[in-house]
């Protein structure tokens, strides 16, 4: 009987001492942290482990799946300081987090170029150990073992403060707050809610772009065994370089954080510090929506980072589209006026009184087929064999108003190369191609008499363009009006064919172009020919970013036109052969007076090369080459000094007859370019 009432007392007291004892037990399983430093980008634009102030010219959605590893990320050093404890842990123990496999799965919205969302959510899968413990007699800190473990939830958004009109400096704001959903005992959270918010700054060269993090994270108190955390600053720097037009970029990134509290400062635990290489792969044809990339690197301090990391993304986007609205509500709104009854609006009715016969290539704008004329090129659609783009009248049906004219003048859009250039380059060039590509102005003319090079300039910056920059080849758009009797009948005008292009063959807008860093480059030779260009082209660089090279013969006309056009218009002006260029050539023993097929009579027959002819032979009567004093037409026989002497009364010579030809002569301006041309030649023969 004494011992069932002892049982009976004991029974009550162990369960009371089982509850008293709970919290005790409950506090052998203590929390960890939010171990992984990697903060993924996760927009279009963004690096692996570092943001981009940079955005979608449209609203867009997008979508990004990475998958990291992660190698030894938090180590038995981290939180063990004594050297002589720390080899016995690693040996007994082993490192807390051995790796981690996480998923990182992002979505978000990038809202009118301007403002960004998006939400972060990864999910690890890992391998650790169960303990953390120092020696046998600390028996709180341990850890819970888990393979599968959510993380904590970032929510994201981003603001774009400042950016230059070219897009080459951009200045973003962003801030994150992390909620609680990761398991904080096994590594995967922090134990509350935490926040961040930084700045992001960047300056794009169109070859290559360089950006900067920095930022104030605000954590939960963390403290395990010896290692604590607290608030951090984290930090970033990386470097991009886009290649084959945008289709590629490679670049590399450094990033880490450091504690600023006082238990943290200055411990070398808190101080992580990674890099990392990465590259893309942009696929599609523009604007290319998905993409695919892969980046790697190692910590470079002590801290608690992995001893490598290597990371794979793919992601894509697609543009916000206007929704159609159903009226649930019953309203009821007036029906606008419908005065040819077309079931058109005469608002929205191109041909108000006439009714729609829905035929032809425009069924709905209101004008019966007979009217049509989708490209306003003056060919009916009716009879029109490209009733979409642009053209001449064709005798023959199946080219009757098809622009082949300006595919013949763009031979490159089919991978064909254009005419053979020459390699010698007039002064002309270099300040003409930096105006086309760096030039403040979106307009660059090329002004001078015909036959002095201009042509031959611009065709030199689109081999340029093509072979030296890799530009793509669709990119760029020649015009030669000098050549173009159709445009001449119809008068066409620059944004007509400027639109066309566009969207023909560009493909996009010249401005969705430009802010994809792939602007399209325009060529108008001899553009005086065409009635109002200048103000068409004021309203095409007033509404586009585009980059255009003009030339150009007529003064009166060129210069009508740069009145029109000030304040977007750089000017070259291009005249005969300086005399720098004409020695240049006279040192080419094979340069020929001209080319064959120029569709010149022949020299004989000009009095030009008569009056030259006879000039020479003049000089040359007064010149004997075995005297030592006079070299004018045996310079190789002079000494350095006197050869030096002779040469300059040589030019000076030929400059002097070159202006009094050209005085007299009555071929317009271009006399002198022809007989600098011809004098360069007899210069190259002793």
């Amino acid at each position: 009987m004494k011992k069932s009432a002892e049982a009976r007392w004991l029974a009550p007291a162990f369960a009371m001492l089982a509850v008293l004892a709970a919290p005790s037990l409950a506090s052998a399983q203590d929390a960890s942290f939010y171990v992984d430093r990697l903060r993924i980008g996760g927009a279009p634009e963004d690096g692996i482990g570092i943001w981009r102030p940079e955005m979608g010219p449209k609203s867009r959605l997008f979508g990004q799946l990475g998958i990291g590893f992660a190698l030894r990320p938090f180590r038995v050093e981290n939180y063990v300081d004594t050297s002589d404890q720390g080899p016995i842990v690693e040996q007994q123990n082993g490192p807390p987090v051995s790796s981690q496999l996480i998923t990182y799965m992002t979505a978000g919205a990038e809202i009118a170029d301007r403002f960004a969302i998006q939400v972060s959510f990864p999910l690890a899968f890992q391998s650790t150990n169960s303990t953390v413990n120092i020696d046998a007699q600390i028996t709180r800190q341990a850890i819970d073992q888990k393979t599968v473990v959510p993380m904590d939830l970032r929510l994201d958004a981003r603001l774009i403060l400042f950016r230059t009109e070219s897009r080459s400096f951009k200045l973003g704001l962003e801030g994150a707050v992390f909620l609680p959903t990761g398991n904080e005992f096994s590594w995967g959270g922090d134990q509350g809610v935490s926040g961040h918010v930084g700045i992001g700054a960047e300056y794009d060269a169109k070859a290559f772009a360089v950006v900067m993090n920095a930022g104030y994270q605000i954590r939960p108190a963390a403290e395990l065994n010896q290692f604590k955390l607290n608030d951090e600053l984290t930090y970033g720097v990386g470097a991009f370089v886009p290649l084959a037009d945008g289709r590629f970029r490679v670049g590399g990134e450094v990033f880490g954080s450091f504690g600023l509290l006082d238990e943290t400062a200055g411990d070398v635990d808190n101080v992580p510090l990674e890099w990392m290489a990465e590259g893309r792969m942009n696929l599609g044809e523009d604007p290319r929506q998905l993409y695919v990339g892969l980046g790697g690197g190692t910590r470079i301090t002590a801290g608690y980072a992995p001893d490598f990391r290597a990371v794979g993304v793919v992601g894509g986007w697609f543009p916000l589209e206007d929704w159609d609205v159903k009226n649930d509500k019953g309203f009821r709104y007036k029906i606008p006026a419908d005065s040819d009854g077309d079931k058109l609006a005469d608002d929205i009715d191109m041909c108000p009184m006439d009714k729609e016969d829905h035929k032809g290539s425009n069924t709905d704008d209101g004008c019966p087929e007979l009217l049509n004329d989708a490209d306003s090129d003056g060919v009916p659609d009716v009879e029109d064999a490209c009733p979409k783009e642009p053209g001449p009248r064709n005798p023959d049906p199946a080219k009757n108003g098809c622009p082949e004219f300006i595919r013949r003048m763009n031979p490159w859009w089919e991978g064909k190369p254009g005419r053979v250039l020459p390699d010698f380059r007039r002064w002309a060039f270099a300040k003409a191609q930096n105006g086309l590509l760096r030039g403040v102005a979106p307009i660059t003319v090329i002004r001078g008499p015909r036959q002095i090079g201009k042509s031959t300039i611009q065709d030199q910056i689109i081999e340029h363009l093509l072979y030296r920059e890799g530009v793509n080849p669709k990119r760029i758009l020649k015009v030669q009006y000098d050549d173009l009797r159709p445009l001449g009948r119809l008068d066409l005008p620059v944004l007509d064919i400027a639109w066309w292009y566009e969207n023909r063959i560009l493909g996009q807008t010249f401005n969705e172009a430009a802010r994809s860093n792939r602007p399209a480059f325009l060529f108008l030779d001899e553009v005086q020919n065409l009635q109002n260009w200048a103000p068409e082209l004021k309203s095409l660089v007033d509404q586009s970013t585009v980059r255009v090279l003009v030339t150009g013969s007529s003064a009166l006309r060129i210069e009508s036109g740069r009145d029109s056009l000030a304040g977007r218009i750089s000017t070259v002006e291009l005249g005969p052969l300086l005399l720098r260029e004409v020695a240049a050539l006279g040192l080419r023993a094979d340069l020929p007076p001209f080319l064959a097929d120029n569709g010149l009579d022949r020299l004989t027959d000009k009095g030009a090369w008569v009056s030259l002819a006879a000039h020479g032979t003049h000089l040359a009567s007064r010149t004997d080459c075995n005297d030592s004093k006079i070299c004018w037409s045996c310079p190789r026989l002079c000494t350095s000094s006197r050869t030096s002497r002779w040469e300059t009364d040589r030019f000076a010579s030929a400059r002097d007859f070159i202006t009094e030809w050209s005085r007299s002569d009555p071929m317009e301006g271009s006399a002198a370019g022809r007989i600098s041309m011809i004098w360069a030649w007899r210069l190259s023969t002793p």
